[in-house]
């Protein structure tokens, strides 16, 4: 983890990206931060792209992204397995 064990303003001292939705340590997605709106992967899809006619908009029910974290909550992400 690049983060480790800081959280909060030793997190931003240190230089670390901070996500702008969970205010967590973006570690895993960090390439992609910029893509992300500053944000892990996760939680943009959730602020933006998790919506659909069955779930309105719950974070439980899956969408329909084959890569939903709902959908896999063991393990998400974009390596996640697909049904």
């Amino acid at each position: 983890m690049v983060g480790g064990a800081l959280a909060g303003e030793d997190a931003v001292k240190a230089g670390y990206p901070i996500c702008c939705e969970c205010s967590g340590i973006v570690d895993g997605t960090e390439s992609d931060y910029n893509l992300f709106e500053r944000m892990h992967w996760s939680c943009f899809h959730y602020t933006f792209e998790h919506w659909n006619s069955d779930n309105e908009g719950d974070r439980d029910i899956p969408c329909d992204d084959r890569s939903c974290p709902a959908r896999w909550p063991a393990k998400s992400g974009p390596e996640a397995p697909v049904a």
